[in-house]
């Protein structure tokens, strides 16, 4: 397209060539509808960042619940792991009382005070761990030692040292065995 422009000097037309021409403005309507798609585009934009950091932050409140969680389990193993030497001392002294002081005041006094401790531990979920006679589970018993013992015994607990406790199926301590060969 050729457009003819008058030299103001010599009153003349000017002959503009079709690169020299800059670009036919745009229709309006077309341009509102650009800036439209352009909102469009950038809400989409925000939209998608903004659900995807709810589903980062939800993720994190999952997480951290659960650290909490492992770390309350991990506090009260530490502190059952500092009660069970008292209770493990209680029952190796309620074992050497003459037969004839059992019924003194003094052991029923050692009595009540170890079923309070085995409440303490019901109250935590804290239960034994079964050892005595039980097929040797390493996940469960300590391995302190063999004996001999008859053919049935073999690979089975055969006598318990310490008791062993575990709190749901986490084992707080295991149970230290001999094991029959």
């Amino acid at each position: 397209m050729i457009k003819f422009m008058s030299d103001k000097k010599s009153k003349k037309p000017k002959v503009i060539k079709k690169d020299e021409i800059a670009e036919e403005p745009k229709p309006v309507e077309h341009a509102k509808q650009e800036k439209t798609e352009d909102w469009q585009n950038k809400a989409n934009e925000y939209l998608s960042g903004w659900q995807r950091a709810k589903a980062d932050f939800e993720n994190y409140k999952k997480d951290e619940k659960r650290r909490l969680e492992d770390f309350a389990l991990f506090m009260k193993a530490g502190l059952i792991l500092e009660v069970l030497p008292v209770l493990d001392s209680f029952e190796e002294a309620l074992k050497s009382v003459p037969e004839k002081e059992k019924e003194s005041d003094w052991v029923k006094g050692i009595l009540k005070i170890k079923d309070q401790m085995n409440e303490i531990l019901k109250k935590f979920e804290i239960v034994e761990i079964k050892a005595d006679g039980e097929e040797f589970n390493p996940m469960y018993h300590e391995a302190i030692g063999e004996a001999v013992g008859k053919e049935e015994q073999k690979n089975k607990v055969i006598k318990v040292l310490q008791k062993g406790y575990k709190m749901g199926e986490r084992v707080i301590r295991p149970a230290r065995v001999f094991v029959g060969k």
